[in-house]
């Protein structure tokens, strides 16, 4: 796995609030693949974690979100977290930097309550996603088609209901951002 993604710059969308486990090994495996992760928030400076049931640590903010351009990254990682979805979800800019990525199809991932998120750019007419029970009314509505499985990968989007316990969601998530894209979309 290492160097696998040398030279991809990822965008990791967060707000305070954010499942700071998720992000936490998200960051860890990304340091080691050689890609360059960039924690954008709507926040000035610093972002506040949730760990378990309570505030976690802060976090230093690389791009505040009202100055990210989709077009600056290769991928774009949504960790979970309620508190943060509900403040990301009530930001225009979420909706622009996310829709980039949706018309460029660059790879998507969602994780959790983060699926949501997904909704905001009406792009999931027909798409297959694997959604928190919660959150399964919200994302038919979208058009989205619903995955009984755990995880799901419907083109660029890879999205998580759940996590499993035994790591294989981050190798999931480096191969789903290794994957080259342009072959398939110069064929269409």
């Amino acid at each position: 796995m290492e160097n696998i993604l040398s030279g991809k710059k990822i965008c990791i969308l967060v707000a305070s609030g954010f499942a700071e486990e998720q992000f936490s090994n998200i960051q860890k495996t990304l340091n080691r693949t050689g890609a360059k992760f960039i924690t954008v928030s709507p926040e000035n400076g610093l972002v506040h974690g949730w760990f378990e049931n309570t505030w976690g640590h802060y976090f230093p903010v690389d791009v505040q979100l009202d100055q990210a351009l989709g077009s600056d990254y290769d991928a774009v990682l949504l960790p979970g977290g309620a508190r943060a979805i509900e403040k990301l979800k009530n930001n225009l800019h979420t909706r622009r930097v996310l829709r980039h990525f949706f018309d460029a199809q660059k790879p998507i991932v969602a994780i959790a309550e983060a699926v949501e998120l997904l909704t905001l750019c009406d792009h999931l007419n027909g798409l297959e996603v694997s959604v928190p029970a919660a959150l399964v009314q919200t994302i038919k509505t979208a058009g989205a088609i619903i995955s009984d499985q755990p995880a799901m990968i419907d083109n660029h989007l890879l999205t998580f209901a759940k996590l499993s316990d035994d790591g294989e969601w981050l190798d999931a998530i480096i191969q789903h951002v290794a994957e080259d894209r342009t072959a398939v979309l110069q064929a269409a």
